[in-house]
């Protein structure tokens, strides 16, 4: 089986996401499967580091998106860096041979929309783990508005790409709660 695995941190990365995912890789691959992972090429406390682009390890291939320099260091920064990553998976890269399954994380913001779009494109089936509510940790961090335009924009996008997953996996029954989209 072809699995596709989306996260901006990956091994050697020791962030919680890149240790989880990490995992699952390599099981994942130690069980016969064909593994690929997009993934960026910093670390999470090292935004300027360049990891190879391509990179075999444990079985898994490794593909490290282009990413800029800015890391979490401000706003305008993250939005940045999460607007590259997005685009950079979107259009930067040549998926081969086709998954048979995504399985997406929450960093960056969003990106299960973008693999959504993917998904529709190539196929195969998707799965969600959700670590964060984006947008609403956002909103409650004072980084976006708490109503608007913007804010429910993004809000009917998130549910839209909860709607197009074959599976969601939460942290918990309350995140399952959560991430149950109205008239699921």
């Amino acid at each position: 089986m072809n699995i596709y695995l989306v996260n901006r941190y990956f091994w050697p990365d020791e962030s919680a996401t890149a240790l989880l995912l990490t995992d699952l890789a390599e099981d994942l691959s130690a069980g016969g499967h064909d593994v690929q992972v997009f993934t960026s090429r910093q670390l999470y406390n090292q935004p300027g580091a360049k990891l190879p682009k391509d990179q075999g390890w444990q079985g898994i291939q490794i593909h490290r998106l282009a990413t800029t320099p800015f890391g979490r260091r401000s706003l305008v920064g993250r939005l940045l860096e999460i607007i590259f990553f997005h685009v950079a998976l979107r259009f930067g890269q040549k998926f081969s041979p086709k998954p048979d399954a995504w399985f997406v994380m929450t960093d960056p913001p969003m990106i299960l929309n973008t693999v959504a779009k993917l998904r529709r494109k190539l196929g195969g089936r998707l799965v969600h783990q959700v670590a964060d509510l984006y947008p609403d940790v956002a909103v409650a961090l004072g980084s976006l508005p708490q109503t608007g335009i913007l804010i429910d924009l993004l809000r009917r996008r998130s549910v839209q790409g909860l709607r197009e997953c074959d599976e969601v996996i939460g942290l918990g029954e309350c995140m399952a709660e959560q991430t149950t989209p109205v008239g699921a």
